[in-house]
């Protein structure tokens, strides 16, 4: 999988969490959507640090008015597994 669709500040965290779902046995492409729009929101609203406030994240968690309800599940659920490995590395 191409890992250059990740331009954010988080794209080396991003690419980090991958190599850990790969060796743990997780297929990369069910984690990429939605890696990759939460890398766009990121991208839109931070200048360079890899830190999210309260506010981003209630930004982030708004459902959109053209999304399905199990794509805001896969939207969602993908961008929080990704922030809880980055809390446990130390980020």
């Amino acid at each position: 999988m191409n890992r250059d669709i990740f331009t954010s500040s988080f794209k080396t965290l991003i690419t980090e969490y991958l190599d850990y779902k790969a060796r743990n046995g997780f297929k990369e492409e069910s984690y990429t959507l939605a890696l990759k729009k939460f890398d766009l929101f990121l991208k839109e609203i931070k200048k360079g640090d890899t830190s999210l406030t309260k506010e981003e994240g209630e930004l982030w968690i708004v459902k959109r008015d053209d999304e399905s309800k199990n794509a805001y599940y896969k939207r969602i659920n993908g961008s929080r597994a990704f922030l809880l490995y980055s809390v446990q590395m130390g980020h």
